[in-house]
């Protein structure tokens, strides 16, 4: 997957145009995907997927497919579809509610 450097610095200012808090800087998601890198290198099935990942970066991943280990994709994505939410959101003229479903452990199933 690729993305020009300035098409993330450009996602970048419109998020923060938008005031969007909480998007990880980019030497946030770096110490992330480092971790994520360190952590798969102990494992020997996961040894060629960390790696993979040693080459992806802000504006473009190493593989031609994108790996969902990958810390950039999420991150990439994030910036992408910020704006939308935002939008969606603010065209809304009622209030937006965040609903979160917690599954008690142990539980049979939903509804019992």
């Amino acid at each position: 997957m690729r993305n020009s450097k300035t098409d993330v610095e450009r996602q970048l200012r419109r998020v923060a145009q938008l005031g969007i808090g909480q998007i990880p800087s980019v030497e946030e998601i770096q110490r992330l995907q480092d971790d994520v890198r360190s952590s798969l290198s102990t494992n020997h099935w996961f040894r060629r997927l960390s790696a993979d990942l040693e080459g992806c970066g802000p504006s473009h991943c190493r593989r031609a497919q994108c790996t969902e280990v990958c810390a950039f994709v999420a991150w990439r994505r994030s910036l992408r579809v910020g704006p939308a939410i935002y939008r969606l959101i603010s065209r809304c003229d009622e209030p937006a509610y965040e609903v979160r479903v917690v599954a008690a452990f142990g539980r049979a199933g939903w509804g019992t």
